[in-house]
């Protein structure tokens, strides 16, 4: 099976590196990111448009295309690709505004019976002012559109929420937003494959949002992620099935979405039960480089049964695994590039540790140890794997400590909420 997966960040690398281990795979396509990183990748040109990556997916012969940013999904790439006779692993562009929009979502969830926090639409900062004490406490603010992971605010103060939703309508391009009741309680990312009739669900992950340690500054696309949640024992899992991908699944078919893809919710287990906070239609970025890790069996024949409308569901052993993001100085506000990134080599050497590349670039040619620079943003995904999350944690981190480039940010408490001494 010859395979094309679209994106360049780490996800994409970790979905590239998982899939190539495949008995199936003859041949994988990646970004020139992904495939500058990882040996035995062939590297993709930067497509202008869905028409553009058709044509050279029928010049290559490829079977499967699998989608893993948002933006090309929202934009409606997997409806042009699936008209060219291609199988594609995302799911359709209405599919996809469940992510695209936040309001489509919240309606979706409403309409369905997906518990989910109150809310309210807005569509100026009047109507922000005249709803934000609605809710008792402070509400979050989240813009309705794409925004990188960077559109939600969870306010100290009203002051901070009208600001917050100005900035969105004035610079942001944001024609509508929502107030959302605040909840407490952990969150989880639970990701399931599904062919719109099924769901195979993944191991639940935890993400960490804030850029700095417990939980502090500013959000981010993701600094960390670890897998598995302790809590979420079998019991758990089957009732967020019944009560969040049941309902999904029926919706999906009432709406007559092509829903062949990866549904993502996010989750805050309050102490009146679970409620949804998002739901994305991708893989989650950085759940991905631990859950792909964590994962011992082939992930194609689930990504191409559902993408083909069969979904051929299958158990997997799994182990623990961690993902510490190194960031470049100045992100996520004002991201720096061009710094020299040292320590790789050793680090990727060592045991129980995978290195997936984001903000990277090389100089050098592929067959040589090159070099590497950032380019911004998320530079590396540090991810360790172990039999258990302490051990994970201790390979990723060692690995994080011989890695360094200027002005490098990380965050030394990934999975610092479930590590205890009785593990």
């Amino acid at each position: 099976m010859r395979i094309l997966v679209l994106g360049t960040g780490g996800r994409e690398h970790a979905l590239s590196w998982k899939i190539a281990q495949s008995p199936l795979a003859e041949a994988v396509w990646a970004s020139s990111v992904v495939a500058d990183a990882e040996p035995g990748l062939k590297s993709i040109p930067e497509f202008p448009d869905a028409a553009a990556c058709a044509a050279f997916c029928a010049a290559q012969s490829i079977d499967l295309v699998v989608i893993g940013p948002e933006a090309p999904l929202v934009a409606g790439w997997s409806d042009v690709l699936r008209a060219s006779g291609l199988a594609v692993f995302g799911p359709d562009a209405r599919g996809a505004r469940l992510e695209g929009s936040k309001i489509a979502a919240k309606e979706f969830m409403r309409k369905y019976g997906i518990p989910t926090a109150d809310f309210v639409v807005c569509r100026d900062l009047e109507e922000v002012r005249g709803h934000v004490g609605r809710f008792g406490a402070v509400p979050v603010v989240k813009y309705d559109g794409l925004a990188a992971g960077k559109g939600v605010a969870v306010p100290s103060t009203i002051g901070e929420a009208v600001a917050f939703a100005g900035e969105g309508f004035t610079r942001g391009g944001q024609t509508r937003l929502l107030l959302e009741e605040r909840l407490t309680g952990p969150e989880i990312s639970l990701l399931a494959i599904t062919d719109g009739r099924r769901v195979h669900l993944l191991p639940p992950s935890q993400d960490h949002k804030r850029l700095g340690e417990g939980d502090l500054g500013p959000n981010t696309g993701g600094m960390g992620a670890y897998t598995p949640v302790p809590g979420c024992d079998p019991a758990r899992l089957a009732e967020l099935e019944r009560i969040v991908f049941e309902p999904f699944l029926a919706g999906v078919a009432e709406e007559g979405f092509d829903y062949r893809g990866l549904i993502y919710a996010g989750l805050m287990l309050t102490e009146a039960g679970p409620s949804v906070l998002e739901f994305n239609c991708r893989f989650g970025d950085p759940e991905t480089q631990p859950l792909m890790c964590s994962m011992d069996g082939d992930i194609l024949p689930l990504l191409w049964s559902a993408a083909i409308g069969r979904l051929a569901s299958r158990g997997m052993d799994t182990q623990a695994s961690l993902c510490v993001v190194l960031a470049s100085r100045g992100y996520p506000a004002d991201p720096r590039t061009g710094d020299e990134i040292h320590g790789l080599e050793e680090a990727r050497l060592m045991p129980g540790v995978k290195i997936f590349h984001a903000g990277t670039r090389r100089e050098g040619d592929r067959g040589e140890a090159g070099r590497f620079f950032t380019r911004g943003g998320r530079v590396l995904g540090v991810t360790g794997v172990g039999e258990t999350l302490t051990l994970a944690a201790a390979a990723a981190y060692a690995a994080v400590d011989k890695i360094h480039f200027p002005g490098m940010q990380y965050r030394r408490d990934i999975g610092a909420r479930a590590l205890s001494p009785q593990e």
